[in-house]
């Protein structure tokens, strides 16, 4: 398990798993294997099974291609950054922008 070789940031990593950035340290550099829910938490936030990422060397295979390509696709991490600034808006707010973005989304289907 390496996460470097992912070039992902380990302060966003560790907000996506529910740990320090301390403790992704940890096991990166020390090559020490997180406890079982971790180690799905971050397979899931690389879009990996959690056996292709425990196992690298098997081939690895999408957990779900409805979810932001974060490691490989600048425009998903672009778009991601953005998307998580709506967390800063009222809930008002945010169920507006929601909705004009499904109607945004209903209207490219339909067109």
């Amino acid at each position: 398990m390496c996460v470097l070789s992912f070039s992902f940031p380990y302060c966003f990593l560790a907000e996506r798993v529910g740990c320090s950035r301390r403790a992704i340290v940890y096991y990166e550099r020390d090559g020490k294997y997180p406890p079982a829910p971790i180690a799905a938490a971050m397979a899931g936030a690389f879009g990996l099974s959690t056996d292709s990422f425990i196992a690298p060397d098997e081939p690895t295979k999408k957990a779900n291609h409805d979810e932001p390509d974060l490691l490989s696709d600048p425009d998903d991490r672009r778009l991601w950054r953005k998307f998580r600034l709506l967390k800063n808006l009222s809930d008002r707010d945010q169920a507006m922008v929601l909705k004009m973005i499904a109607s945004l989304h209903d209207s490219q289907k339909a067109g």
